[in-house]
C-alpha cells in the first residue's frame, strides 16, 4: 500500500510538472498580436467596419486571463469616418471554469470611449446597422459586469441641426446576461445648444433586453439632474416604475415629475404625473396629465392646478387637448 502511494505521488508530481510546462511554453511562445488580423478581417467581414487596434495586445494568464487591448477605433459602415473609439479595454477570463466547458467574463473596463452619432437628413444614420442583427442568433454572454469612465457622445441631427453632448460619462452595472435584468448607474453632464441646456445627470434604472422580441424593458428608473436651462438654475427629477420600448414606439404607464426653474426673481416649480404615456414617430398620446403649477415673481404669485388627456401629431405640429379640467 505504501508503495501505492508512493507511485501515485510521483504520477501526480510528474502530471503537474507537465502542465507547468505546458504553461511556461504557452506563455513564451504565444502572441495575441498575431491574431490582429484575423480580428480586424472578422469584423470588417461581420459589419463591413474598419476596426483599427493601435497599440499592442497584452495577456496575463493567472489567475485570470486578462486582455488588454489598449487604443481601439471602429469606422462608420462602408467608410473610413471614425465612429467610436477608447482609449483602453481591458477584460478578463476566468481560467478554471474554461476547463468545464464554462465562460465566466470578469468586469469590461472601457476608458475613454468616444463616438459620434449622426442621424443624417433622409432619416438614415450611421449606427442603426449596429443594432440589425439576427434575433435568432445563439450567441450568448455572461459578464460579471460593464466599467465605463472618461467618456464622450456627440449626437448630430442633420435635419434640424440640433447637437447633443454627453461628456464626463461614466457607467456602472451588475451582472450582464443574456435576457435578465441588469442594475445601471451612470453620471453624466449633458448639453445641448440649442436649448441653452447645460446639466449634470444621474440616472439609475433596472434593464432588460428581450433579444427574441426586441424589447428593452426598464423598472423602478429614476433619473434626477442640476444645471442650467435657458439661464435658469434647472433642478428635475423623473421617476417611472416601468418602461418598454421597441420598433413600435415607446410606453410608460406612469411617470412622475418635478421641474424646478429659478432665475431671480423668477421662480418656477411644476409638478407632473403622466398615466398612459404612449408615443412613436407619428405622434404622441398621454391619457391622463395632472399638473401643479406655480409661479413666483417677486411678491406675486400664481397657481394652477388642471388634468387632462393629450394627442400629438409631429409631422403636422398639430396638439390636441380635449376634457381639460381645472
Amino acid at each position: 500500500m505504501k508503495r501505492f502511494f508512493h507511485t501515485l505521488a510521483l504520477t501526480l508530481a510528474g502530471l503537474l510538472s507537465l502542465l507547468l510546462a505546458a504553461w511556461l511554453s504557452l506563455l513564451l511562445c504565444f502572441n495575441p498580436n498575431d491574431f490582429k488580423p484575423t480580428i480586424i478581417n472578422l469584423v470588417q467581414e461581420k459589419t463591413g467596419r474598419t476596426l483599427t487596434l493601435d497599440g499592442d495586445i497584452s495577456m496575463a494568464f493567472w489567475p485570470k486571463l486578462g486582455i488588454d487591448l489598449g487604443r481601439v477605433s471602429l469606422s462608420e459602415q462602408a467608410s473610413q469616418k471614425p465612429f467610436a473609439s477608447v482609449a483602453r479595454a481591458t477584460i478578463s477570463l476566468a481560467i478554471l471554469p474554461l476547463l468545464q466547458k464554462k465562460l465566466v467574463v470578469g468586469t469590461v473596463h472601457l476608458d475613454g470611449v468616444q463616438a459620434t452619432l449622426i442621424q443624417h437628413a433622409d432619416g438614415s444614420s450611421n449606427f442603426a446597422d449596429l443594432f440589425d442583427g439576427d434575433s435568432n442568433a445563439t450567441f450568448s454572454y455572461d459578464i460579471d459586469g460593464l466599467s465605463v469612465k472618461n467618456s464622450r457622445l456627440d449626437y448630430l441631427n442633420e435635419a434640424s441641426n440640433q447637437r447633443i453632448q454627453v461628456s464626463d460619462l461614466s457607467i456602472k452595472t451588475g451582472r450582464i446576461v443574456q435576457d435578465q435584468a441588469l442594475d445601471l448607474a451612470a453620471d453624466f453632464l449633458l448639453e445641448a445648444q440649442a436649448a441653452k441646456l447645460k446639466t449634470k445627470v444621474n440616472l439609475q434604472a433596472r434593464l432588460l433586453y428581450q433579444s427574441k422580441a426586441r424589447v428593452f424593458l426598464a423598472e423602478n428608473l429614476r433619473l434626477s439632474t442640476q444645471g442650467e436651462l435657458a439661464l435658469a438654475k434647472l433642478n428635475a427629477t423623473l421617476h417611472a416604475n416601468k418602461m418598454s420600448v421597441n420598433n413600435q414606439g415607446l410606453i410608460v404607464p406612469a411617470v412622475q415629475a418635478n421641474v424646478d426653474l429659478n432665475s431671480p426673481p423668477h421662480d418656477l416649480k411644476m409638478r407632473w404625473q403622466l398615466n398612459g404615456l404612449q408615443a412613436n414617430a407619428l405622434e404622441l398620446n398621454i391619457a391622463k396629465i395632472n399638473a401643479d403649477i406655480t409661479y413666483a415673481n417677486g411678491k406675486r404669485l400664481l397657481t394652477s392646478q388642471f388634468s387632462t388627456p393629450i394627442k400629438a401629431q409631429w409631422s403636422a405640429a398639430t396638439v390636441a387637448i380635449s376634457q381639460l379640467n381645472g
